[in-house]
């Protein structure tokens, strides 16, 4: 909502096409494309939000891949307060500069990586 409020063109990335998700502040949001179809190529950058959801979709393959290929491609990835459990996931955090919750220090500190 608020990269639309500066005029940015979102394009919001699911499991799933079609699926709808709630934010923190049951906020909704739809998926306008499934992981599995979004490309990096087709975006200028990837931001991930925070909130509970990244500890959830970093269980699906197919979330880091995106991410992951924006990463590859020199595009800016940004991940927001727990956002990073995606992007450790992905295999794109270890050996970069960043910040992150507290609440992720484990995962952060030991470059855990997708199972």
């Amino acid at each position: 909502m608020r990269l639309r409020e500066e005029g940015a063109s979102v394009t919001v990335v699911g499991i799933r096409a079609g699926e709808k998700y709630a934010g923190k502040t049951d906020l909704p949001a739809h998926a306008d494309v499934g992981c599995e179809e979004a490309r990096a190529d087709d975006y200028d950058a990837a931001v991930v939000p925070g909130g509970g959801a990244p500890a959830k979709l970093r269980r699906f393959d197919g979330v880091g891949r995106p991410v992951r290929e924006a990463h590859l491609s020199g595009k800016t990835v940004g991940m927001i307060c727990h956002a990073p459990l995606v992007g450790i996931s992905a295999g794109i955090v270890r050996g970069h500069a960043a910040v992150g919750s507290e609440g992720i220090k484990d995962d952060w500190v030991n470059g855990r990586t997708a199972w």
